[in-house]
């Protein structure tokens, strides 16, 4: 493959990353929320919010330098 080729491949995979990862967690804190394993007001769910900033925060990076 190409050098283009991999470019692509990889703002796809970013671009996939960046939207399947805040759905992922809000599912995972919805089923935690239900069963009430995890209150999304405590300090789980801070976490939870937390984890998402530091999973996106690069990748948002990533995408705009390929952008």
């Amino acid at each position: 493959m190409i050098r283009e080729d991999w470019e692509a491949l990889g703002a796809i995979v970013v671009v996939a990353v960046c939207i399947a990862g805040p759905i992922i967690l809000a599912v995972v804190g919805w089923v935690l929320n239900i069963v009430k394993l995890v209150p999304m007001e405590g300090p789980m769910g801070m976490l939870l919010l937390r984890a998402a900033g530091i999973i996106l925060a690069p990748l948002g990076a990533v995408l705009g330098y390929i952008g």
